[in-house]
């Protein structure tokens, strides 16, 4: 059967809007037409779109670049799900930035991910406060319930200070995802009475970050300023209005 140049423009359309429909997702990404202006990243090949969702199937090894510096393969896995996951929600985090409180309560649903992925050997720093180490040399061990892993960066700022890098550089690939939260997320030894009092102070000084809190109140971690240098945080974390260096030891 012959169809007329107006049937054959109709089924172009409809076959535009089929295709348009089935790529709106790409790697957790919201995608509009090509005149919306929204970019379209590419799509792994153990990630596809599926009823216009992502089926994600885990990666079967840790990129080289990665494993050197201790990250295990069920680690990797836990960020590769959670790439998708801060992706996913990154256009609502967008849309909410001027509602600092709901982005408060965004960032807190996002700081229990966080724990969970950061105390494995890719996160430790190494670093010891005096304090845990006088401890060690006791004799004493995380057995004996003296010692706790400390976020320096706070996970709810941690969270913020992670969502909004990937706003800006929606394209970043998982591994650049990796470095970002081992950036924000890495993780040094306190005792625990030391920690307790951080948290408190924490609490009285709402929107600080732990490890301003550091040295005045006692708590010296030998080798922390050049640490953090080195993982760039001093300079990245002024971009978000903190400026850390008076409170380090050099």
């Amino acid at each position: 059967m012959l169809l007329t140049k107006k049937c054959m423009t109709s089924l172009i359309k409809r076959r535009r809007k089929r295709t348009s429909r089935r790529e709106r997702r790409v790697e957790g990404l919201t995608q509009a037409n090509s005149m919306s202006g929204v970019m379209v990243l590419p799509q792994p090949s153990n990630v596809k779109t599926i009823n216009d969702d992502l089926k994600i199937t885990l990666p079967d090894k840790v990129p080289s670049e990665l494993r050197k510096l201790g990250m295990a393969q069920k680690n990797y896995e836990k960020l590769f799900v959670l790439y998708y996951d801060f992706q996913d929600k990154r256009p609502r985090y967008e849309a909410n930035r001027e509602n600092a409180e709901v982005i408060g309560i965004l960032n807190g649903f996002n700081r229990s991910p966080l724990f969970d992925v950061t105390t494995t050997k890719f996160f430790k720093t190494g670093l010891r406060s005096n304090e845990a180490k006088k401890l060690k040399d006791r004799g004493y061990t995380f057995k004996d319930k003296k010692f706790t892993y400390e976020h320096p960066i706070n996970r709810t700022l941690a969270a913020k200070f992670i969502m909004e890098e990937l706003c800006e550089n929606p394209r970043m690939s998982i591994v650049e995802f990796c470095y970002l939260v081992r950036k924000y997320c890495s993780v040094v030894v306190l005792t625990k009475v030391e920690h307790n009092l951080v948290t408190k102070r924490i609490k009285e000084h709402e929107g600080k970050l732990s490890i301003q809190l550091y040295k005045e109140n006692g708590i010296e971690i030998p080798g922390l300023y050049e640490c953090v240098n080195k993982l760039g945080l001093i300079q990245d974390l002024k971009k978000h209005g903190y400026n850390i260096e008076g409170c380090l030891t050099k």
